[in-house]
């Protein structure tokens, strides 16, 4: 009861790529979550409920989803550009081009495709293992998102316990819209 979820992850963060058993009871539960061998820095999923640490996609996941939107926007960049110098909306579309022109690095897996934005001056911690992304879970939220690093802190950590590829879907998306309406 006295360590947060964020301590948890990442303690257990830290014994990547020994092989310990792990066991967590939760205050006032009946119930033990465990998993022997947790080796995430092999990039192996966390397999304790979302309660305790949340959901971890694998790398090889993360970079099978990402190759494949970063095909797709590669496909659409040059549909972005024409769009950039023809449209009325060019904020937009300029806006967009920047991000589409980035597939490359992530084909090559300098960033990946949902991440952290680094001019923002947000770094999450090593064990949350987030890289800088095309788009950062913060772009989702437009006017809304105020900056603030404790506000920051818990939507990214809220991303980590919840990341997979519909998350970043939606995330991809919302930002889109929010590009769209500046």
């Amino acid at each position: 009861a006295s360590m947060s979820n964020k301590d948890i992850f990442t303690l257990t963060r830290r014994l990547g790529g020994l092989q310990v058993e792990t066991r967590i009871l939760a205050h006032n539960h009946a119930h033990i979550i465990g998993k022997a061998s947790v080796d995430l820095l092999q990039g192996a999923t966390l397999l304790e409920t979302q309660e305790a640490l949340g959901y971890m996609r694998s790398r090889v996941t993360r970079r099978i989803f990402d190759g494949f939107m970063a095909v797709l926007g590669a496909l659409v960049h040059p549909v972005v550009l024409a769009a950039s110098r023809l449209s009325s909306a060019k904020s937009f579309w300029r806006a967009l081009g920047r991000r589409t022109r980035r597939w490359p690095e992530v084909l090559a897996g300098r960033c990946t495709l949902v991440g952290y934005r680094e001019q923002d001056g947000f770094v999450p911690p090593e064990e949350w293992a987030l890289r800088p992304g095309v788009f950062s879970v913060t772009d989702s939220l437009g006017p809304r998102y105020s900056g603030k690093p404790e506000e920051a802190d818990q939507l990214y950590w809220s991303y980590v316990r919840r990341q997979s590829a519909m998350v970043d879907w939606l995330i991809v998306m919302r930002a889109i819209r929010v590009l769209r309406q500046s």
